[in-house]
């Protein structure tokens, strides 16, 4: 809040950068004042005051997979659970993943879910299954170094053209 972002707009998404870091992706959306809404954008902005998940409209729009476990495990621990969905953003992790971990754990007999547990789970799944989990990760990390190259190749244009120009001007300030 309150700092200027840089959005570059593709035929299918938009992507949102705070200096080089990306801080949002969205698909594009074809339907008229259609609102692209995902709960892990928000997450910091909940982490400052947690009580305000159930009421929020990102929450509202958030799959039921995850609904329904905040609502089995985590209802008087909003805190933790918006912990555990940074956790799980910042290692890479998606929903899917989380949902997987929780199935698994409620297989095992686990009636009492812990972040701590999915936490385990997840590495779990990781070792067990690394190109499952990974392949979103793996698409993320192409998506950035294609436009990390992209950038370098337009600021080694733009430089050129910086030096070209500035050229030109002493070439031309000494013919005056």
């Amino acid at each position: 809040m309150g700092e200027k972002l840089l959005v570059k707009i593709y035929s299918e998404k938009i992507v949102i950068l705070n200096g080089w870091e990306k801080v949002a992706s969205h698909q594009r959306s074809y339907s008229s004042g259609d609102w692209c809404i995902i709960l892990e954008h928000y997450l910091r902005t909940l982490l400052r005051k947690p009580s305000a998940l159930t009421n929020s409209v990102v929450w509202h729009n958030a799959p039921g997979g995850i609904k329904k476990l905040y609502q089995n495990h985590f209802s008087d621990q909003n805190k933790e659970f918006i912990t555990l969905l940074i956790y799980a953003k910042e290692k890479g992790f998606a929903q899917t993943n989380i949902m997987e971990a929780y199935r698994e754990l409620t297989k095992r007999g686990v009636r009492k879910v812990s972040a701590e547990q999915i936490k385990a789970m997840l590495h779990g799944q990781t070792t067990q299954d690394s190109e499952r989990v990974g392949q979103h990760t793996l698409l993320t990390i192409q998506e950035e170094n294609i436009e990390k190259e992209a950038t370098g190749t337009l600021e080694g244009i733009t430089a050129l053209m910086g030096t070209a120009n500035s050229e030109s001007l002493i070439y031309n300030s000494m013919k005056i």
